[in-house]
């Protein structure tokens, strides 16, 4: 059973109960196990990483790795963004925001070369210690759109306060220790 506690209350605030499918070396599948619950009149998700096992934290830090990240290249393919980026006032509010589970991130945006339609940001993203299940949806997740559209990591290109194009994070290879090169790093592209 998980409950959800308000203020360290003893009485639950909502409660549900969720079951493993079955169990690979000791980690409840899927994992991570979504449970979803109602707290005043609002949907709440919550992931679970379940873990049988003498020493479990062995198991979830196995998993944590620091995450920053940045978009130093932002190609501009459509002519009518190409030819609005043009405007000087226009790349002046060009902005990125990046969007990840329910938060939104401001990155500034320059016009990286003048004979190229391409948007540089020096903005480095510290996300800090993250559990890397947590970027993948889980296998059994409610469709509805609202649902997803908290669990999606997506890129916005915003000018004069307006979303022109939006883009979908690329899966990353969480299994390398090693940085990811920009000349063999995942390409993103923003649709308008």
């Amino acid at each position: 059973q998980v409950a959800i506690m308000e203020e360290g209350i003893a009485t639950p605030v909502a409660t549900s109960t969720i079951m493993c499918s079955s169990t690979v070396n000791g980690i409840c599948e899927p994992s991570p196990t979504e449970v979803t619950m109602q707290v005043d009149g609002q949907t709440v998700i919550v992931h679970l990483t379940i873990v049988w096992a003498d020493n479990a934290l062995n198991a979830l830090e196995s998993k944590m790795k620091a995450v920053s990240l940045r978009f130093p290249n932002v190609a501009i393919l459509a002519p009518t963004l190409v030819k609005e980026l043009s405007s000087p006032t226009s790349m002046a509010s060009a902005e990125l925001l990046f969007r990840r589970n329910g938060k939104t991130f401001t990155m500034p945006v320059f016009d990286a070369n003048a004979s190229s339609p391409t948007l540089t940001s020096k903005t480095i993203l510290e996300m800090g210690p993250q559990y890397l299940d947590n970027w993948k949806i889980p296998s059994l997740t409610a469709t509805n759109a609202a649902t997803l559209a908290l669990l999606e990591t997506s890129i916005d290109l915003v000018i004069d306060g307006v979303v022109v194009g939006t883009g979908i994070l690329p899966a990353i290879a969480w299994d390398s220790a090693e940085q990811v090169p920009p000349s063999t790093g995942a390409t993103m592209g923003i649709q308008m």
